[in-house]
Parts: C-alpha cells; sequence; structure tokens
C-alpha cells in the first residue's frame, strides 16, 4: 500500500516489533495481493493498496507508514479494514497495527490515546504563555482525552494547568534574570494524558530567551549649591534668589573642567547646581525632560543657560532666546562611576536669573536594580576658609573703617565634590597702634627738603 499523506513533527513513540527468533521475514505482496503468514509471530508491512494480510498463531502486527491519526478504521468479528490516502487494507487475523506515531491493538485491548509533543517560547521577563498539550489528541475507541498530570520542577517559573482544556501555562516571571541579551536555555516538562483507562507521556519543550534588562539606577545622595531642590522626583535649579552663588563658586562645587565664561561665551554672573554620583555597573542610558523659564527669557541680550555636567564636563541644555516648554535629553554612557550635575546661571545682570526645571530623570542600565529620585539634602558645614585676598583688605583698612567680605564653606561630601555655602563677616579697624619716629631734620634740610 503506498505511503498516506504524512504529518510533519510527528515522533516515533514505539518502534517496530521485534520478530520471533527464527521467524519469517515481514511479508510484503503486489497491489491487490493476498498475503498469509507462517502461523508464528509474523510481521507485514503495507506498501500497495488493497491487500489483504492473514495471520494465524502467534501475535501478527502490520506496520503502516505515517501517522495513525491520517487512516480510518473499520473492525469486525474475525479482522480490520485499514484505509488509506491510497486505498483499503484487510486485516484478517492481525492483533496490531503499528504506525509511525502508535500501534494500534486490535485483539479487543484498549488503546492508550495518541498526543504530541510540543514547543513554546518565552522571554525572560515577558508574558506567561499558555500552550494546548491536547491539540490534535487522539483516541482509537473515541474515549475523551484529559490532562492528568505536568511536571514542572525543571521549569524555574511557575507551571499551571487545567485538566479538562489541556492548557498548560508557563510564567517565567524573574526566574531567568540572569541570561544575557539573545542567550537561550531549553527546558523540558514532561505531561501524561489519559483516556480514563491508559496513560501516554509528552513532552513540552519550553524555549526561554534572555533580553536585555532595564531598571532604573538608583539616583540618591544629592548635594546643593545656591537654590536647589528635589521634590515629588523633580529638581528645580534657580539662579533668581539671594542664595544664587558665583560662577567661580559654581565651577569649584561642580568641579567643572573649564570656566562658565568660557563655555557660556559670556559674563556668567550667577547662578545654583545641584549634583550627585552614580555607579553603572553595565553601559546604559541617562534621560531626562528639561525646562529653562524665568528670568530673562526669550532675551537675545542677556543670555542666562541651564547645563549638565558629566564629571566636570559641561553640556548646555538650553541659552536664552532658547526654545519655549519642556525638552527631552538623553546620553549613552558607559559602565562606571559619574559625577551628574546640573546648573543654572543668571548672564551678565545680577537681577533676574532663569530656573532650570528637569523631570523624569532616569538611568537605564543592563543588570541593575534601583529606584526614583530622592529628595536632595545639605549637610552641614564642617570648616570655614577665607580668601587668600581677605588679609590685604584688612590690613588696608583705616581707623573705624567696616568691610565686608563673602566667603565659601565646604563641608564634608560623600562625593568628594566640594559643597560650598555662602558667610558674610564684617572686619573693623579699632585704632592700630603706631611706632615712634625719629628724624635728623639738619640733613633733611642740607639736603633741600
Amino acid at each position: 500500500m503506498p505511503k498516506p499523506q504524512e504529518t510533519p513533527g510527528r515522533p516515533d513513540v514505539q518502534g517496530p516489533p521485534a520478530q520471533a527468533a527464527g521467524g519469517p521475514p515481514p511479508g510484503r505482496g503486489p497491489a491487490g495481493a493476498r498475503i498469509a503468514g507462517s502461523g508464528e509471530n509474523d510481521v507485514f508491512v503495507s506498501t500497495a493498496a488493497d491487500e489483504t494480510f492473514v495471520g494465524g498463531g502467534g501475535v501478527d502486527t502490520v506496520i503502516f507508514d505515517g501517522d495513525a491519526r491520517d487512516y480510518a478504521f473499520a473492525t469486525s468479528g474475525r479482522g480490520a479494514s485499514v484505509s488509506g490516502e491510497d486505498g483499503n487494507d484487510v486485516l484478517i487475523k492481525i492483533e496490531a497495527a503499528q504506525f509511525d506515531n502508535a500501534t494500534v491493538y486490535l485483539d479487543g485491548r484498549n488503546n492508550a490515546p495518541v498526543v504530541d509533543d510540543h514547543a513554546v517560547d518565552l522571554v525572560e521577563d515577558g508574558e506567561a504563555v499558555t500552550v494546548d498539550a491536547l491539540a490534535d489528541a487522539w483516541d482509537f475507541e473515541n474515549d475523551a482525552v484529559s490532562l492528568v498530570s505536568v511536571d514542572g520542577s525543571a521549569f524555574d517559573g511557575e507551571v499551571s494547568f487545567d485538566p479538562a482544556t489541556g492548557e498548560i501555562t508557563f510564567d517565567p516571571g524573574d526566574a531567568y534574570q540572569g541570561l544575557g541579551e539573545g542567550e537561550t536555555v531549553d527546558v523540558e516538562v514532561g505531561f501524561t494524558a489519559s483516556d480514563g483507562q491508559d496513560v501516554t507521556d509528552g513532552v513540552v519543550t519550553v524555549t526561554i530567551t534572555g533580553t536585555a534588562d532595564t531598571s532604573e539606577q538608583t539616583l540618591s545622595g544629592w548635594q546643593t549649591i545656591g537654590e536647589s531642590a528635589i521634590a515629588d522626583g523633580t529638581i528645580e535649579v534657580i539662579a533668581e534668589t539671594d542664595d544664587r552663588q558665583t560662577d567661580s563658586e559654581i565651577e569649584a562645587f561642580l568641579g567643572m573642567t573649564t570656566t562658565l565664561d568660557a563655555f557660556s561665551l559670556g559674563d556668567a554672573a550667577s547662578g545654583s547646581a545641584i549634583m550627585t554620583t552614580v555607579t553603572l555597573d553595565a553601559a546604559g542610558t541617562l534621560s531626562f525632560t528639561f525646562d529653562l523659564a524665568g528670568g530673562d527669557e526669550g532675551s537675545s541680550v542677556f543670555r542666562d543657560f541651564g547645563f549638565i555636567t558629566i564629571n566636570g564636563e559641561p553640556i548646555m541644555l538650553e541659552q536664552y532666546p532658547g526654545v519655549e516648554g519642556p525638552q527631552s535629553f538623553s546620553i549613552e554612557l558607559e559602565a562606571g562611576t559619574y559625577e551628574i550635575g546640573f546648573g543654572a546661571v543668571d548672564m551678565d545682570d545680577p537681577f533676574f536669573g532663569p530656573t532650570l526645571t528637569i523631570t523624569d530623570l532616569v538611568v537605564e542600565t543592563s543588570g541593575s536594580t534601583a529606584s526614583s529620585l530622592t529628595t536632595a539634602s545639605v549637610s552641614e558645614p564642617e570648616t570655614v576658609t577665607t580668601s587668600e585676598t581677605d588679609g590685604d583688605l584688612f590690613a588696608t583698612m583705616v581707623e573705624s573703617q567696616t568691610e565686608g567680605s563673602l566667603d565659601s564653606f565646604f563641608p564634608g561630601s560623600a562625593t568628594g565634590a566640594a559643597h560650598a555655602g555662602p558667610v558674610a563677616h564684617d572686619a573693623v579697624n579699632a585704632a592700630p597702634g603706631l611706632d615712634g619716629l625719629e628724624a635728623d631734620m639738619m640733613a633733611a634740610a642740607s639736603a633741600g627738603v
């Protein structure tokens, strides 16, 4: 009998039956032939259409190509007919018909159900996926097939199943977060189906693929100079307050590699800044939304600006006249430790300074865990230093003269950066004493003095 249409992907679940020692070779014949056995354990092979196979004593088997589900069966008192795409074979006194995926017993015993193996793909941190383990399940006696058990011990996520529908659900959860991007792992999950009398085992091969993990890097330990703060996840750096600092103080605080004057191509008068240190254990992206407003907004004369520094290197975000409304910024960073700072600067005039607002600030890295922004804080001062010029200033004061000086204090910083704050103090000359003078008046007169 010619080979019927095969169904791809259906594996053998049972090999050919063993031939009795010393028995005859498998029976073969032309189309329409009648092939009789020897009275022992005979094995016949169906190779042509409309053959008749006659068994006798022993256990006799006819081998067919293909899937048992692609054939139709009819049984009677003494035999059975097996019909495929190319014809009909008659089996008389034959105990078993063997196919690629099952052996069908014709001797009155119950036949176990036939099920397929399956494959399913998951993403390491993706959604749960469900597979129908009983899809195309088949039972020779047409008994209902149900799913009776699933062995999910090899799967590190969560496995659940519905006995009635045969659906098995695989949820990876966070069990496979250790996979690198594109890395895969295969897991075999066994299941058992039953027709109420006999059982058949099957396998679901689960392939989990790793992805580039995305998470927010912690941004905490903020330090400020001037008027800067974080509230409800929003950073504000304000240059128009009494607390604003000079350009040189901002440069020192941020550890800048250039002056604000050179960076802005103008005269940076004063401003405020905020900074923190972040460590990336893998390459990532720093991103945020910013808006520069207030002060001399829109002016092409007083060109106030807002900027970011990364390890002291300044990057201009916006300089007036600028763009109205929020804008986005992002930059790729390699693994490492970075000092991230933001500043707002009032240019030329000391009156109207801008406010730089930062929102949605996130550092996304591979393989990190983190939280969002935390509130900025300012530590108490540890030391106060005066400028080198103060001594000269006070030395030249006359009696009762008063002079003021604005200096900076530098508290300790976990980031290693100076945290400057203003210190105002006054000095008064309290009538200094004078040494006596000696003069040779005659010598002076002879010299024409």
